[in-house]
């Protein structure tokens, strides 16, 4: 570390969807972010961790992890660090989570919304996998639920979709606007 693992989907991986290993014990594990990313369908775990030790930084937080039967959801179950927020979900938390190209948007009814809540802290993203804004109180996981319509499937071949920027688009219409003709 350090290193930021976020807004990432990850589907069908053979080991974990995230691992994050010593590698050759040489204690490098520190201020490792993994964050609001949607994990489904991994082999062995959604994210993996190891030799993580006590005031080293180290973060999982509000992913949205669909694991494999049979398999946990983040191994081991209780790492050092801050974990806080991370969802094991179903298929229904998302509009399509059973086949590709999957739509792994929070359905809207999901308990993925607004789940993730506000704070300052440095490893929270400002958008989404898409370029959407989480304002307000974020949702788990790589997407935010939002008003606006775009293509947002992956899987099956579909390249992954353009990258919005919430800054370019357009201004929500003003609500409290009173017009006034006047006859000359």
């Amino acid at each position: 570390g350090p290193v930021i693992v976020r807004n990432n989907i990850l589907v069908g991986n053979g080991y974990g969807g995230i691992s994050a290993q010593d590698y050759g014990g040489r204690d490098l594990q520190q201020k490792v972010w993994i964050v609001h990313n949607t994990i489904l369908e991994n082999s062995n775990s959604g994210i993996n961790v190891s030799s993580w030790r006590p005031e080293r930084g180290n973060v999982i937080a509000f992913n949205a992890i669909l694991p494999s039967s049979g398999t946990p959801p983040i191994r081991p179950a209780s790492p050092v660090g801050t974990i806080i927020g991370n969802k094991t979900c179903n298929g229904s938390y998302f509009v399509n989570s059973t086949s590709a190209p999957y739509d792994l948007w929070p359905s809207s009814n999901s308990p993925l919304l607004d789940g993730a809540g506000t704070g300052t802290e440095a490893w929270r993203p400002v958008d989404d996998f898409m370029g959407a804004a989480r304002g307000g109180a974020a949702d788990v996981g790589a997407f935010e639920r939002t008003s606006f319509v775009f293509d947002h499937l992956v899987g099956a071949k579909n390249p992954r979709p353009p990258r919005l920027s919430w800054k370019s688009l357009p201004p929500s219409a003003p609500t409290n606007l009173r017009l006034v003709y006047q006859r000359k």
